[in-house]
């Protein structure tokens, strides 16, 4: 097996195990493990802000100005500012998007029952205990080895943010994806138009020379500069980041319709169902779609994070 293939197959079977012991009796990561997994956290969130950043003032700075630009060097300003107004609109959105996603994983934390959103004294009898809490928490609520918390509707752990998804901050994932989406889109457009120009064309004849080992090589060799290069990385970057996000949202409210978790549809259970409507007003609150426009924090999700309703009733 390539290198490459036996680091990605080793971080394959990390992911697993991590989320195997989740949803098991036995919480006890291996030491290399742990340690394996808090590197690739902080390597996570480090390719998820610097990447956004770079990616960001390119776009802003270098290939928006171009595609506004005729051969005279006449620049259209009234159309470069309207696209610099939206690339800083759905930048904005991502970056309050992923630190209130940081925000609601410190709240989907259970440690005590004044941790749920409605504070109730008493527990169920049908309440699981978690050995490494040492406590009775809510149905739906996994222990993450990683975190060392129980988290409220845990539904998986993000690397690139750092912290498990769960009650308080699926919506911000879910909304975090769907504007990674629109900026890589965005910034494919104009990257492609200014690589086109300034390369070769994107559709062309000559389509082979965008494979990065291609342009390694001819960059190596002096046969083309550092800087186009860069951008074809970039541009690398740009397609497989816009193919995670589509996955992740696609994947997350196809989640949410159905009123799964993560865990729950690998293992094929539907017992919490309800209709559409109620499941996704129980992740985005009241007004839904709004969150997709600007974050609201305002709106509290409907549920009481530990009853969670059979058929078509709500959840509260």
């Amino acid at each position: 097996m390539l290198p490459p293939l036996a680091v990605f197959d080793y971080f394959r079977k990390l992911f697993t195990s991590l989320e195997t012991l989740c949803n098991s009796s036995n919480t006890e990561l291996d030491q290399t493990k742990q340690v394996h997994l808090r590197a690739l956290n902080y390597l996570g969130i480090s390719y998820a802000l610097g990447y956004s950043l770079m990616l960001f003032v390119v776009t802003y700075f270098v290939t928006i100005p171009f595609a506004y630009e005729d051969g005279s060097g006449n620049r259209d300003e009234e159309s470069i500012s309207s696209i610099r107004y939206l690339t800083i609109y759905i930048y904005f959105n991502f970056i309050a998007n992923y630190v209130m996603l940081r925000y609601g994983a410190k709240k989907s934390i259970y440690c005590t029952p004044r941790d749920l959103p409605l504070y109730s004294a008493t527990t169920r009898e049908d309440w699981k205990t978690c050995k490494q809490c040492n406590q009775d928490v809510p149905e739906r609520t996994h222990h993450c080895p990683l975190c060392n918390m129980c988290v409220l509707k845990r539904d998986h752990h993000c690397f690139f943010v750092g912290c498990c998804v769960g009650f308080h901050n699926q919506r911000y994932f879910i909304c975090c994806a769907f504007h990674t989406l629109l900026c890589c889109a965005l910034s494919f457009y104009f990257m492609m138009t200014y690589l086109s120009a300034h390369y070769v064309t994107f559709l062309g004849p000559e389509f082979f020379k965008y494979f990065l080992p291609y342009a390694l090589v001819v960059w190596l060799f002096g046969s083309t500069t550092f800087g186009i290069f860069f951008y074809i990385l970039i541009f690398y970057l740009n397609i497989t980041t816009l193919l995670a996000s589509i996955f992740f949202f696609i994947w997350q409210f196809n989640l949410v319709k159905g009123g799964q978790t993560s865990y729950e549809f690998v293992k094929g259970k539907k017992t919490y169902q309800t209709n559409v409507l109620t499941s996704i007003r129980s992740v985005f609150g009241p007004f839904w779609i709004l969150n997709f426009i600007f974050p609201m924090p305002c709106f509290k999700n409907e549920g009481d994070g530990k009853t969670w309703m059979n058929g078509n009733t709500k959840y509260l």
